[in-house]
């Protein structure tokens, strides 16, 4: 029932590259400081929250979060009548 490759890299590469192009953008504007460090902190934090959700959601039998297959095979029991 799962895909060959779930994973759609055009898209991690997508993230990726926009928050490089982000934080690098940020870090030669700005001056360092507290706040400074605690923002891009927050950002790497929400962006490797993103990349793990990506990863992690394109493998729902086998990840950390498990959707239960008794449900889709009813779907598809349901759909082939």
């Amino acid at each position: 029932m799962q895909l060959a490759c779930p994973i759609s890299w055009p898209l991690v590469v997508i993230v990726v590259s926009w928050a490089l192009i982000l934080f690098c953008g940020f870090g030669l504007l700005s001056r360092i400081n507290a706040a400074t460090l605690a923002v891009l902190a927050f950002g790497a934090f929400a962006v490797g929250s993103a990349l793990f959700l990506i990863l992690e959601l394109s493998h729902p039998f086998t990840g950390n979060f498990r959707v239960p297959s008794a449900t889709f095979d009813q779907m598809l029991a349901s759909l082939n009548k």
